[in-house]
């Protein structure tokens, strides 16, 4: 299973001997518990494995019967220490005593352990008196399965029982898993055992796709009348699709969701266009209204509370502006080959020396938008102000990028595409 965490996973990560960090939570743990050992191993970090309950089989550790093999020499695989094989092939745990006195007896190792089951389910409703948390634990990783969102609740939670967690007393096992419902458990944990000691606990979350990470903002919310319409209302030679349906299709294939920020007196033929192309009754795209005035920065505003509010697992923004409908696919794909290369607050391509959109925003370096509305400021004025560092550039060979429809004469210039290669 996929995971990933709300925030930068490493910087939660101990590196000195003798801390015990405990993963709970949705099926994923496992490969989890294995990522974390590796970044600690390559750090130089020394790291061991073990369980306070049942684990199926690891790989890539060297599973040592605890303590009858506390001889295995040091070095390669990290090792993963259990209690021994039971009837269905599976390694047991070790009392949570045991584990305490791994941080004695292993001073300068990081240990890593999994602290409760979940059948493979990616949510899960605690006993009493789970997950057995090690008195020593120094670092509490609880695992949230977003990948159930909109499947029936009974498929997705183990132990299903609503009426015992508060704020999901609405949950019926026939009902779709909502975002509300997984907030609500992140909210109170889902468990019944507390942690020993008042501890960190960052969430992570377990089957996140790239589509879950990123939110297409399509940006329509300009004054210009130059056109007798709204620009996302006009269609360009060659191409009988509106512009904002253009720039929509150019990301549904993904299967991101996106926000249309509109002026008010402009909503309603935005709504008309959508729901004629059947795009609204997808449920894929929301139409969101802005106040008149301000900048590009009160637009991100916008969408930033939407995305706070509805979709909290997004990391990055993507601002497309609605006149901009020839980006090819192939620059999307570089966009985000390059983010994930080197992770940027802010990414924009080029193309021979002129900026251009989509513009790639970390939502978290976007934060200082939620205090307070930027008003009449621009978007240059609020990244200068926040103090975050300059925009990475891409240069790219598209010149889609840079190609806005924003004069009637543009209307009538065959939409750009690219060469085939054969």
């Amino acid at each position: 299973m996929n995971f990933s965490f709300v925030d930068p996973w490493h910087l939660y990560l101990p590196r000195e001997g003798g801390h015990v960090v405990g993963f709970a939570g949705s099926g994923g743990k496992t490969s989890l518990m294995g990522a974390c050992a590796r970044q600690l191993q390559g750090e130089g970090v020394p790291v061991l494995l073990t369980c306070t309950t049942r684990s199926e089989p690891v790989p890539g550790v060297r599973p040592c019967l605890w303590p009858e093999e506390r001889g295995m020499p040091a070095g390669g695989l990290p090792l993963y220490l259990h209690a021994g094989v039971d009837e269905a092939g599976k390694w047991r745990g070790l009392p949570p005593e045991q584990v305490d006195q791994l941080g004695d007896i292993f001073a300068d190792h990081v240990i890593l352990v999994e602290t409760d089951g979940s059948a493979k389910r990616p949510l899960k409703f605690y006993r009493e008196w789970e997950p057995v948390w090690p008195d020593r634990t120094s670092l509490a990783v609880v695992v949230m399965g977003v990948g159930a969102v909109g499947m029936r609740a009974a498929e997705v939670v183990h132990r299903f029982d609503a009426a015992a967690l508060p704020g999901l007393a609405d949950l019926h096992p026939e009902k779709p898993w909502l975002w509300d419902h997984l907030l609500a458990l992140l909210r109170i944990r889902g468990r019944g055992a507390p942690l020993p000691h008042r501890l960190p606990e960052p969430p992570a979350g377990a089957g996140m796709s790239a589509a879950d990470r990123h939110l297409l903002v399509i940006m329509a919310r300009g004054d210009s009348r130059r056109m007798g319409r709204p620009k996302g209302m006009c269609r360009q030679a060659g191409d009988e699709r509106p512009l904002v349906v253009r720039v929509r299709d150019l990301y549904h294939e993904r299967g991101w969701r996106a926000v249309l920020i509109v002026r008010r007196e402009d909503e309603q033929a935005y709504r008309r266009i959508l729901q004629e192309e059947r795009i609204l009754q997808e449920g894929r795209i929301r139409l969101l209204v802005c106040p008149r005035g301000g900048d590009t920065a009160r637009t991100l505003r916008h969408a930033l509370l939407w995305q706070r509010e509805h979709a909290p697992q997004v990391t990055h923004l993507w601002a497309h502006p609605v006149d901009l409908p020839s980006v090819q696919p192939d620059t999307l794909d570089q966009l985000l080959n390059a983010l994930d290369r080197r992770p940027a607050v802010a990414l924009r391509p080029v193309h021979d020396g002129i900026p251009g959109h989509p513009v790639i925003l970390s939502a978290a370096a976007l934060e200082p938008l939620l205090r307070a509305d930027p008003g009449e400021k621009t978007m240059r004025g609020f990244w200068r102000d926040s103090g975050l560092p300059p925009m990475t550039l891409l240069p790219v060979t598209d010149p889609g990028i840079v190609q806005d429809c924003d004069h009637p004469a543009a209307l009538e210039a065959a939409p750009f595409q690219k060469e085939d290669p054969s």
